[in-house]
């Protein structure tokens, strides 16, 4: 019997052993891991911090663009909001006689999928979409860049659309014009349509060339006209009688 006591107590004595060794090595793993969030966090926190200095940073830059001075019929407008928790820049060329949504924009927008802290840029008016990740090497010298040639490609093409639309507009007016154009009314016109036409001739019948005095009857002939010449026989059937 003291050899099997002795056996149980041995055999205890190992498992004690094994479990305080797995006790040690678990709570070292938990330390480890808790370590390991605790820099994850932290790396977390500053990349998260460089994308929003970096969004802001981009932000203000597109200020000078939205100054951009492109007449009286369009202009650009930078709208701020954020998509799935993370900043969001829009310029969008806007017009007071066009939809929004027919006009393009430039979009810089930034996520954290796969912890890559990504910022990316849209160009609706030519389709292109770039992205970069400020864990790249270079990153820092290589956004500005791209930031700066995807500007330079939406201004090019919002110039050339701009031109097209109001050259559209300009055809459409002349056209309207032309439909509605009222015929030219001279000072002339006016005054005749003011006081009425007066003809120089309206109480005369001289011809061409000749003056109202013209007209009149010489005294001669104004006499023969009147007077009644008596020493002269009466010609026949004229009906003339001395007076008594």
């Amino acid at each position: 019997m003291a050899k099997d006591d002795n056996s149980q107590s041995s055999g205890g004595s190992h498992l004690s052993t094994t479990a305080d060794v797995f006790s040690t090595r678990i709570q070292r793993r938990k330390k480890e891991h808790a370590e390991q969030e605790d820099a994850k966090q932290q790396q977390d926190h500053e990349r998260h911090a460089q994308m929003l200095d970096v969004m802001s940073s981009i932000r203000r830059s597109l200020q000078d663009i939205v100054h951009i001075n492109l007449g009286q019929s369009f202009f650009f407008n930078l709208n701020v909001d954020d998509f799935e928790g993370w900043p969001r820049l829009t310029v969008q060329l806007r017009s007071a006689m066009r939809d929004p949504g027919d006009l393009p924009v430039l979009q810089i927008s930034a996520h954290d999928r796969h912890s890559l802290g990504t910022i990316q840029i849209f160009d609706s008016a030519n389709q292109i979409q770039n992205r970069l990740s400020i864990e790249e090497p270079g990153a820092g010298k290589k956004l500005p860049s791209l930031l700066r040639k995807m500007c330079r490609e939406y201004l090019d093409r919002v110039t050339e659309l701009i031109l097209q639309l109001e050259k559209k507009e300009q055809q459409a007016l002349a056209a309207l014009d032309s439909q509605i154009s009222l015929p030219e009314v001279t000072m002339e016109a006016l005054a005749e349509r003011k006081h009425g036409h007066i003809s120089a001739d309206f109480i005369s019948d001289a011809l061409p060339g000749q003056t109202d005095f013209e007209q009149l009857a010489t005294l001669d002939e104004v006499e023969l006209l009147s007077i009644p010449d008596y020493d002269q026989p009466a010609e026949a059937g004229a009906g003339v009688k001395k007076p008594k």
